[in-house]
C-alpha cells in the first residue's frame, strides 16, 4: 500500500524552509526475517539526524522533542504491519509528514535548511511511473507501477466491487404501479414496471458502478500525467471506457480474468504495453542532448543556476548519487563539496526539484543511463 505522490505534493514539500529540515529515507520489508529491523534501522537513522540537529546548533532538548514523533513510531506495531518497500520521513519543527514509497530506496538521513526529496522522483518524474485498474465486478484495484514492479495503492474512496457500491440500493423502491385492469368490482390490478429489473436493472447497475469508480479514480489522479492502463475481460473494460472521462488511458489493456492475477503477472503484462511510451520520451531527450540540437550542461554547479533560472527544458538525473554542496542565497552561486557536511544539500535534488517546478521534465535514471560525461545531463530552453 502507498501513498500517491503527485508533482504539487512534491513542490509542497520542496517550498518548506527553515533552519532545521529532516529527511530520513528507510528501506521497509512487508514480510520476511528483515522486516523486524525495520524499527531499529529508523531508531538509528533517527538517532543520527538528531545528533546533526545538535551539531547545527540546535539544543539537545529541542532536537530531541522535534524528532519525538518519529521516536514514538519504533514500538508501533500496527504503524510497521502497513508499510511498502520505502519509507520517506520529513519532520521540521513546526510538522512531519510520513510516506509509504513503492520502491527501495537508500537508508539516509539529512538535516538541511531544505527537504531532501530526490528519492522520490522516480514517482513523478516522468521515467517509468504508470497505473494499472483492475475492472471487475467483484474486485477493483488501483496500482501504482514502476520499472521494478507493482503496488497497491491506498485508495479508500475507490468503490472495491459492486455488490459493496450498490448494497444499500432498494430497486422495489424504484417500482411504479399503475391501474393495468379492472377485476371484478371495485377492485384495481397493479401492474409493476421495475426500471431496470432483471437484465437492463444489472447493465443499469454495471453503468453507475463503474461511474463512481471512475469519479473517484479521476479525483484520486487528478494532478497526475501518468498513463493508465486497464485490465479486465473484454466487455469489463469497454463498459468501463463507455462511462470514463480519466485522461491518459492507453488504448492496450491487460486483458483476461485478471481480479486474482498475481502483482507480478499484472507487472510483466503491464510493463510491456508502457515500456515503449517511456523509451520513447526518454529517447528522444536524450536525442536532443548527444545531437547538440540545443544547448547543453553537464557540470553540476552550472546545472544548479541553470534550473533555478528556468533554463532546464529537460533532466537527467541518477538515482541513488548524490553532489553535496551549499546554495549561496546572496548571489545563488554554488559550493560543491566533496563530501557531505552537516547543512548540506544534495545539488542533485536541488537541480531537479528547481526543474519540475518551472516546467521542465525530469528522467530519474540508472547511473549508467546519463548522457554525456557528467554526473547528470541537462538540455535547455535556450
Amino acid at each position: 500500500m502507498i501513498d500517491i505522490i503527485f508533482g504539487d505534493e512534491l513542490r509542497a514539500l520542496a517550498e518548506v524552509q527553515g533552519e532545521w529540515c529532516v529527511s530520513i529515507y528507510l528501506p521497509t520489508h512487508r514480510v520476511g526475517a528483515e522486516k523486524v529491523q525495520d524499527p531499529t534501522r529508523l531508531k538509528n537513522l533517527t538517532r543520527a539526524a538528531t545528533r546533526e540537529l545538535e551539531e547545527l546548533g540546535l539544543r539537545r532538548p529541542l532536537a530531541e522533542s522535534m524528532m519525538a514523533p518519529i521516536v514514538s513510531l519504533e514500538t508501533d506495531g500496527r504503524f510497521w504491519e502497513h508499510v511498502d518497500e520505502g519509507l520517506a520521513v520529513f519532520v521540521n519543527d513546526q510538522d512531519y509528514t510520513l510516506l509509504r514509497v513503492p520502491r527501495p530506496v537508500e537508508e539516509l538521513a539529512v538535516v538541511a535548511d531544505r527537504f531532501h526529496l530526490k528519492p522520490l522522483l522516480p514517482l513523478v518524474a516522468s521515467a517509468d511511473s504508470f497505473y494499472v485498474l483492475v475492472l471487475g465486478e467483484k474486485q477493483v484495484r488501483l496500482l501504482h507501477g514502476s520499472r521494478q514492479g507493482l503496488s497497491d495503492v491506498a485508495s479508500g474512496d475507490v468503490p472495491h466491487s459492486l455488490a459493496e457500491t450498490l448494497r444499500y440500493d432498494d430497486h422495489e423502491a424504484q417500482l411504479q404501479s399503475h391501474a393495468s385492469s379492472r377485476i371484478g368490482t371495485g377492485r384495481v390490478s397493479a401492474t409493476f414496471h421495475g426500471h431496470g429489473v432483471g437484465k437492463d436493472t444489472k447493465a443499469n447497475d454495471r453503468e453507475r458502478f463503474f461511474t463512481i469508480v471512475d469519479s473517484s479514480v479521476r479525483k484520486l489522479l487528478a494532478e497526475s500525467k501518468a498513463p493508465v492502463v486497464l485490465a479486465g475481460v473484454a466487455d469489463t473494460v469497454a463498459r468501463y471506457r463507455r462511462v470514463s472521462k480519466l485522461p491518459n488511458l492507453l488504448d492496450q489493456i491487460v486483458e483476461g480474468s485478471v481480479e486474482t492475477a498475481s502483482e507480478m503477472e499484472l507487472h510483466i503484462r503491464s510493463w510491456a504495453i508502457v515500456d515503449p511510451l517511456f523509451d520513447k520520451g526518454a529517447s528522444e531527450a536524450r536525442g536532443a542532448f548527444v545531437a547538440g540540437s540545443r544547448p547543453s550542461l553537464d557540470a553540476v554547479a552550472d546545472v544548479v543556476q541553470a534550473a533555478l533560472s528556468g533554463k532546464v527544458e529537460s533532466l537527467f538525473v541518477p538515482v541513488g548519487v548524490h553532489s553535496w554542496g551549499r546554495l549561496n542565497p546572496d548571489d545563488t552561486s554554488v559550493d560543491v563539496h566533496d563530501d557531505r557536511r552537516p547543512g548540506d544539500r544534495d545539488l542533485l535534488d536541488v537541480a531537479a526539484i528547481e526543474t519540475l517546478a518551472r516546467g521542465g521534465s525530469v528522467f530519474a535514471v540508472d547511473p549508467a543511463d546519463v548522457p554525456g560525461q557528467g554526473p547528470l545531463a541537462a538540455a535547455l530552453r535556450y
